[in-house]
């Protein structure tokens, strides 16, 4: 016989349940259980030290760099072009993240830059000239003149930029190297407003420059793939089609000494938003996609110089947010989640959804039950929300590690309301 009241009661709590449940999951960012690999992020015997010092001072928020990733992605990446390629290099986008500059250029990476600013902060780093790529679609003239006068590779973006570089020669009176970014829209894996069409580049008065000009010297064609793509046969395709650009070039009388491949590159982070499939592939499977797609096209492939640029490749795995808990409210069967950090340091957060380890619980091996929880950034924004989806229990005052948070997070971050978070480094 059941007690008086039953019913009514089990009528309640099954309706709080549902109402949780429906809270939490009805939202695109939302994920089914917690990640159990994380090898390819920092391990914890590499944090422990700093994040028990973070704990101590209160540091928080704070973004943690490990160095030793992104050296070994780094000598993985260069293994892998020479593979195929006698004169491989590897060029870190600076717009990707700043913090780990001094690492890259230590271990030999050109170094590819956006703006007049990043040009400056390349030369500040003592980066010569010859290793220093020049891209973007707005070059300040200003800037133009100083990438020209250190012998920089200036890629061109458009047919303008072109006109004004022949323009500009008559007063700089001094040779200057360039490439092309080709728009290789219908032919690569989406549509871009960056780049040259092929039209334009073939067009006579395009022609005229790039071929034989007194002091301006085509060198060779960037093009970029994309962003996280999903698919091999998408990376080899942009490669087949941007092979065919060159073979027409050269067969136009346009010498061509290099290829530059950007982005496209996954790193391990959760399925972003609005993709169909996620399965990160390695470096050298990128790699072998490009070769194939260029030397079905142009037979000389081998001896072309390849720039890749392999951006969140590099350092996205290498970083770790670190943010504390303010305050917690359970209720429903949720626990809702107060922290210092925001969307306003972590933007990628609206990207895909975060990998989060609850500290000290993940350390110190604890089995606490998981609930589905909501995270609440610090700024006076309703819409500040960081992640939804199943976390383990948290007190006020425990720290959360958000991994996979090294592409773009920093460079995007703002200082609204609050102040940037520092970065701490750990060695090689």
């Amino acid at each position: 016989m059941l007690p008086v009241g039953w019913e009514l009661y089990k009528k309640r709590n099954m309706r709080k349940i549902i109402s949780a449940l429906f809270y939490i999951t009805h939202h695109p960012s939302f994920t089914f259980g917690m990640r159990s690999d994380y090898s390819y992020f920092p391990s914890d015997e590499r944090l422990n030290p700093i994040i028990q010092t973070i704990f101590k001072k209160s540091e928080t928020p704070a973004f943690i760099l490990d160095a030793q990733i992104i050296q070994q992605r780094f000598d993985a990446a260069k293994q892998a072009l020479r593979k195929y390629w006698k004169k491989p290099v590897i060029a870190y986008s600076f717009k990707t993240n700043y913090a780990p500059i001094d690492i890259v250029r230590c271990l030999g990476a050109y170094a590819e830059v956006t703006s007049g600013r990043e040009l400056k902060l390349a030369l500040s780093k003592d980066y010569p000239g010859s290793h220093i790529i020049f891209n973007g679609p707005h070059k300040e003239q200003m800037a133009i003149r100083t990438a020209w006068s250190k012998g920089a590779l200036i890629q061109v973006d458009n047919t303008q930029e072109l006109f004004d570089l022949d323009a500009l020669s008559k007063s700089m009176r001094i040779p200057v190297r360039i490439g092309i970014r080709v728009n290789l829209s219908g032919q690569g894996p989406h549509i871009s407003h960056f780049g040259m069409s092929l039209t334009d580049l073939f067009h006579r008065d395009v022609l005229r420059i790039i071929n034989n000009h007194r002091y301006i010297r085509m060198e060779g064609i960037h093009f970029h793939v994309g962003t996280d793509i999903e698919s091999l046969s998408v990376f080899e395709q942009s490669a087949r089609a941007a092979g065919q650009v060159i073979k027409q070039l050269v067969n136009e009388g346009v010498m061509i000494k290099y290829i530059n491949c950007g982005g496209g590159v996954m790193s391990h982070g959760n399925k972003p938003f609005g993709y169909n499939v996620w399965k990160p592939y390695t470096f050298p499977d990128y790699i072998k996609a490009l070769y194939t797609g260029l030397r079905s096209q142009y037979s000389d492939t081998d001896k072309l110089i390849v720039y890749i640029e392999p951006g969140r490749y590099l350092i996205d795995d290498a970083v770790v947010f670190v943010s504390r808990v303010l305050r917690v409210k359970t209720e429903r069967l949720k626990q809702t989640l107060y922290i210092d950090g925001s969307t306003a340091m972590l933007p990628l957060s609206q990207y895909r959804p975060q990998i989060i380890r609850p500290y000290p619980h993940a350390f110190e091996k604890r089995k606490d039950s998981i609930v589905p929880t909501i995270m609440f950034g610090a700024t006076c924004r309703e819409n500040d929300i960081l992640y939804r989806g199943w976390l383990t229990k948290v007190s006020p005052g425990d720290l959360l590690l958000f991994y996979c948070v090294g592409a773009y997070n920093q460079s995007l971050g703002s200082d609204f309301i609050f102040q940037k978070p520092n970065t701490h480094t750990l060695p090689f």
